[in-house]
């Protein structure tokens, strides 16, 4: 039969170990939703500037391909214009060759026209999303810092970084007052909602003493 004083030891043991493990756990998904904030919010921006990259090289492959077919046609003028209609009156050959010819011509002028609509469209697009990624840029940059990555991720020379950081040897800390207020309102100006890891840390900063520091000087590289 288990001793009063052992059993006590081993109960306070339990209640001890269970605080501990409580504190963790909170201390670990407070820890998450900072980081996971960050990537979330991360990620929002590299949609549209995804979006913004794949519009701008959708516009160029099309202003190369206009430039190519203008230089084809103008050779095709240039060798029509050369080209003497009398000559295949009485030779079928060289009428079938003129008649080809003109066809050809004709083809190519309708795709150039077709593919200058689809230019002027496609820039449009590719200025609207630009648009959109200084939206996000500007929203962003009361919170974070666009700064270089050494090891670029996923083909992203840079990364987005807390512009408060946490003090030295702690993975986790609260944002100060004005910057968590600042992250509540983050995408207002967007059509993007907030993630709801950053309305957690937002609601930890506002309930926790703020210990966080002055970042260090970083460079910044928006990415437009």
């Amino acid at each position: 039969m288990m001793k009063p004083q052992a059993r006590w030891r081993s109960t306070l043991l339990l209640i001890v170990t269970g605080w501990c493990s409580a504190s963790l756990y909170s201390t670990d998904i407070e820890f998450n939703n900072r980081e996971t904030c960050r990537k979330e919010v991360a990620g929002v921006y590299l949609t549209v500037y995804d979006a913004w990259v794949q519009a701008r090289d959708f516009a160029l492959s099309l202003e190369k391909t206009q430039k190519e077919d203008l230089a084809h046609l103008q050779r095709m003028e240039a060798q029509l214009a050369k080209v003497k209609p009398e000559a295949g009156e009485f030779n079928l050959s060289q009428r079938y060759e003129q008649e080809t010819q003109v066809k050809s011509r004709r083809q190519l002028a309708t795709a150039l026209a077709e593919i200058q609509d689809l230019h002027i469209a496609a820039k449009n697009r590719e200025v609207a999303a630009q648009g959109q990624v200084a939206i996000l840029i500007a929203a962003l940059s009361h919170i974070f810092v666009q700064a270089e990555s050494s090891l670029p991720r996923d083909g992203y020379p840079f990364r987005w970084m807390y512009r408060e950081t946490c003090p030295k040897f702690r993975d986790n800390c609260p944002l100060s007052p004005g910057a968590a207020a600042q992250l509540a309102t983050l995408f207002t100006a967007t059509e993007y909602p907030l993630p709801a890891s950053c309305t957690a840390y937002v609601r930890f900063s506002m309930t926790t003493d703020s210990e966080t520091v002055a970042p260090t000087a970083t460079s910044l590289h928006p990415q437009m």
